[in-house]
Formats: structure tokens, C-alpha cells, sequence
């Protein structure tokens, strides 16, 4: 039986004998439930064990804490510094230069993209509510759900863009695809702004 314990996310199996409802919750509300790498890695492994777990027919996806669904992603955690991290320094021979730190910020950003690659991939429906806050990597995470529904106080965000980052790991790639308006999607791409769960409902990003 799979043991679904993690750092950051809270998971409950609930249901019938016939039918059973995972509720994975991220799960850091004193740091809006941000995308510390600790919980790419939990949310990857959580979703891979649904796979095989023949008691989940279907997986719910929230945030906990009164504040959001998440804030994006963890800009202090020094474990994701590469992909916006300090320029080299031309005086110190430690420093790394820009093709290597490029590099590497293109691995974990490889990586990344497999994490949420489990969750579109998963083998049962994937429902996501989204409430307060929901930035950056908040979408991206969405963009991977089968069913998305917010609550009426969501304000999304492709945040990426305003901290000098492409939204690579999943927004660009799947926003897109779900939404109506090619004008809108580069819009909230360019200048990430907020929008809120009517914007979001009109564009077909969210179902209610």
C-alpha cells in the first residue's frame, strides 16, 4: 500500500469500498504553499504513486491556508538558485560562467517539467480548486489538472515574467492550449497581470 507521507503536501484517501477520492493538498501556508524543491519532488512522487494505487479513482488538488492555492514558486530556496541566480564573478576563479550556469538552469528546468509531467500524466481525472492567490507556478501546476474550478476571491497570475523568468516549466507549453484567446494568453504572458476567476471562466481556463 502506498505510503503517501510527505514534507509539503497533506494527502488523504477518502470514499466508499467503490470509490475513493485523493485529496493532495500542498501544504506550506506559512510561505503560501511556494514550490519549494522539496515539494516538486514530493508532488512528482505523490502523483506517480496514484498511478499505481488501485484504490484512487480520482485525485482533488487544493492549496491549505487562507491565503491561496500557492504564490508561485520559492525564490529563497537556495536548491532552485540556478535559475535566477547572482551574474558570474569575473574576479573570482570558483564563479561559474554563464554557458555553465545556463546549462544547469536548463537541467532543473528539465527537471521541473517532469514533476509536472506526473500529474498530466496521471492514469485518473485530476481536479484542481484554486482559491486566493495562485501565481506562477500555480498555473503551471494547473495547466496540467484535467478539471479547474475558483473560488470567486482567486487572483491568478503569470508571474514569471515580472522577476525576469520565462514561464517554461508548464505555463507556456499548456496555456495556451486550454484557453480561447491567442491576444489574451500573450497579454497575461507579457505583462503578468492579475486576473480573477470570471476572466479565467470567459478564457476556459477554469470551468466555474
Amino acid at each position: 500500500m502506498p505510503d503517501y507521507t510527505y514534507q509539503t503536501l497533506h494527502v488523504e484517501l477518502k470514499g466508499t469500498a467503490d470509490a475513493h477520492v485523493l485529496h493532495v493538498a500542498l501544504n506550506r501556508p506559512k510561505r503560501i504553499n511556494a514550490f519549494s524543491m522539496q515539494m516538486w519532488k514530493d508532488i512528482k512522487h505523490c502523483f506517480t504513486q496514484v498511478n499505481e494505487d488501485s484504490r484512487v479513482r480520482c485525485v482533488l488538488l487544493s492549496g491549505n491556508g487562507p491565503k491561496g492555492f500557492t504564490a508561485g514558486l520559492d525564490l529563497t530556496d537556495p536548491d532552485l538558485a540556478s535559475m535566477f541566480g547572482a551574474a558570474p564573478d569575473p574576479n573570482d576563479p570558483d564563479s561559474p560562467d554563464f554557458p555553465r550556469m545556463a546549462l544547469k538552469a536548463g537541467q532543473l528546468v528539465l527537471f521541473l517539467q517532469d514533476c509536472l509531467a506526473s500529474v498530466r500524466k496521471c492514469r485518473v481525472p485530476v481536479v484542481a480548486v484554486a482559491h486566493g492567490i495562485a501565481y506562477g507556478a500555480g498555473i503551471d501546476l494547473l495547466s496540467q489538472v484535467d478539471i479547474r474550478i475558483a473560488s470567486p476571491d482567486v487572483r491568478f497570475s503569470i508571474r514569471e515574467v515580472l522577476v525576469g523568468m520565462a514561464a517554461d516549466v508548464g505555463t507556456l507549453q499548456f496555456f495556451p492550449l486550454i484557453c480561447g484567446s491567442d491576444s489574451v494568453v500573450r497579454e497575461l504572458c507579457y505583462t503578468g497581470r492579475d486576473f480573477g476567476a470570471e476572466e479565467a471562466k470567459d478564457l476556459g481556463f477554469v470551468s466555474k
